[in-house]
C-alpha cells in the first residue's frame, strides 16, 4: 500500500482518544499498541469512514506513563 500518514489526534476523555490515519487502497489496518516498544499486541482496527480517513479508538488505553501504536497491513 501507499505511504500511511498520521492526521487528527482527538482526545475523548478518560484516557482516551482517537486517532485517524490516510492512504490509499487498504480496507482495514489492525492496530498494535504497547508501553515499551518490544512487545506489541492487536489492540483493535482502523476502518476506513466514509470520508476517505481511517479511525481508530484505543477501547482500553493502557494506564502506564507512555502508549505507543503501530499499524499493521493485512
Amino acid at each position: 500500500p501507499a505511504a500511511l500518514s498520521l492526521g487528527r489526534l482527538t482526545a475523548l476523555g478518560g484516557g482516551r482518544f482517537q486517532l485517524a490515519l490516510t492512504n490509499a487502497g487498504v480496507s482495514t489496518f489492525t492496530m498494535l499498541g504497547s508501553t515499551n516498544l518490544a512487545d506489541w499486541a492487536a489492540v483493535g482496527t482502523a476502518t476506513l469512514s466514509g470520508t476517505g480517513v481511517y479511525q481508530f479508538t484505543d477501547p482500553a488505553p493502557a494506564q502506564s506513563r507512555a502508549r505507543y501504536y503501530r499499524a499493521r497491513w493485512p
